[in-house]
This record gives C-alpha cells, sequence and structure tokens, in this order.
C-alpha cells in the first residue's frame, strides 16, 4: 500500500511540474521605417500554439524538456528552428528590420550566446555560424564562435551550418564584377552537408556535433554565459 501511495505522489508531482512549465508570448507592433512591412501576415508556431503577427493577445506557451520548436512562415518560406524558453518569462516579438523579418526577445536576461564545434571526422570541415562567421575546423580541433548579430536585429534566429571546405572557395565572394553570382552561390549550397536555425534567447552555450554518415548536426545546450563572459564577448 505504501509503495503505491508513493507512486502515486511521484506521478502526481511530474504531472503538475509539467503543467507549470509554462511561459507567455506577446507581439509588439512596432514598426519604423525599414521594419519588414508584412509581419501582420506571418504565421507563427510554437510548440503547438499558433497566432499570426497581428495577434495582440498575450499568448502561453507550454514549454519542452528539451529544446522548444518554432515554425515561421514568412510568404512561401518556412522557417523552422529551435530555441530554449524559460518557465515564467515573458517574451516579445516585434517587426524586424531590413535583415530580419521579426525579432524575438526575452523582457529580462536577453543575451546572445555562443556555439562550439569539435571535429571528430577524419577530416576537415567548414564552420558557419549566423552566416557571417565562419572558419575551417582542423580534424579533432575545436572551435567556440560567438552568435553575434547587428545590433538593430540582434534577437533572430541563427543559421548553423557545417560545410565542406569548398564553401569557402575564393569564387563565391563577391566582387562586384560581372559574374553570375546568384548561379554561383545556388552551386556553393551544395557544400553544406547541413544546417539548423537555433534562437538564442538567454546566453545559450550550444555544442554543435555531427554526424559524418547521417550528415546530420545534433545540438545541446552545455551551460549559460556568465555575465563576465558577455561582457568579455560583447567588447
Amino acid at each position: 500500500m505504501q509503495k503505491i501511495i508513493y507512486i502515486l505522489i511521484l506521478t502526481i508531482g511530474t504531472f503538475l511540474n509539467s503543467f507549470g512549465q509554462t511561459a507567455t508570448i506577446k507581439i509588439e507592433r512596432l514598426f519604423f521605417d525599414n521594419s519588414y512591412e508584412k509581419f501582420d501576415s506571418i504565421y507563427f508556431d510554437i510548440n503547438g500554439t499558433k497566432f499570426l503577427g497581428k495577434d495582440t493577445i498575450v499568448k502561453t506557451l507550454k514549454l519542452n524538456d528539451n529544446f522548444d520548436n518554432c515554425t515561421a512562415i514568412i510568404g512561401k518560406d518556412t522557417l523552422n528552428f529551435l530555441t530554449k524558453f524559460q518557465s515564467g518569462q515573458e517574451y516579445v516579438l516585434r517587426p524586424g528590420c531590413c535583415c530580419a523579418a521579426f525579432i524575438l526577445q526575452a523582457r529580462q536576461n536577453a543575451n546572445r550566446g555562443t556555439v562550439t564545434f569539435k571535429n571528430k571526422t577524419d577530416r576537415d570541415l567548414g564552420f558557419v555560424v549566423c552566416e557571417h562567421n565562419s572558419d575551417t575546423i582542423k580534424i579533432d580541433s575545436t572551435k567556440t564562435t560567438y552568435a553575434d548579430e547587428s545590433a538593430m536585429c540582434l534577437f533572430k534566429p541563427c543559421k548553423i551550418q557545417i560545410v565542406e571546405t569548398k564553401y569557402f572557395s575564393d569564387e563565391y565572394v563577391y566582387k562586384n564584377d560581372k559574374k553570375d553570382y546568384l548561379s554561383l552561390w545556388l552551386g556553393q549550397d551544395s557544400y553544406v552537408l547541413d544546417q539548423v536555425w537555433f534562437h538564442f534567447l538567454h546566453g545559450e552555450k550550444i555544442e554543435v556535433k555531427f554526424d559524418p554518415k547521417s550528415k546530420k548536426i545534433k545540438l545541446n545546450i552545455i551551460g549559460h554565459l556568465t555575465k563576465e563572459e558577455i561582457d568579455e564577448l560583447s567588447k
């Protein structure tokens, strides 16, 4: 009998704990001259909670134990990205500037984070974070990159890529000449082995694991930046 009571207590406690893992999100329609004009029509789905950019009611988000799954449908484009909300926090969605359709930010303790990749394969690989931070990672070498973005669109999803080193060939660098760069860049994409999108909210330290057989990326959160680390990275 005591064993049954103990199991019931554990079950109820687990249920209540999972039920309580929620956060709230609110849309702030702050438009500027260079804001994304069609923000109102963006369709959002966060862990099954669905809404449009024109909705103004505060939404309650049920949180996952691991990563939270987000989708933004922007016209004909669909962006799937991972993030990690914190229970009890409030988040805001706003129209983005010229470099982002939207921004998503925490009311408190909002910080970008880092991405770490150790190359455990048998060849050199390319590592790209937020599109403009890139490096070649030698075999058994490790690289940690601060996932910075432009000041006006600081809190937008970050693209993380593992690529073949040919991706960094000089032929893909724009030189303001008459080359067909659109076709060149489409060809460059063939060297992308895998990519995921992660949205930094609270200074997460992300670890990237790459399986050379499946050619798939897996992300793990291995910690959060301290105030001292954030101050140093922000210099």
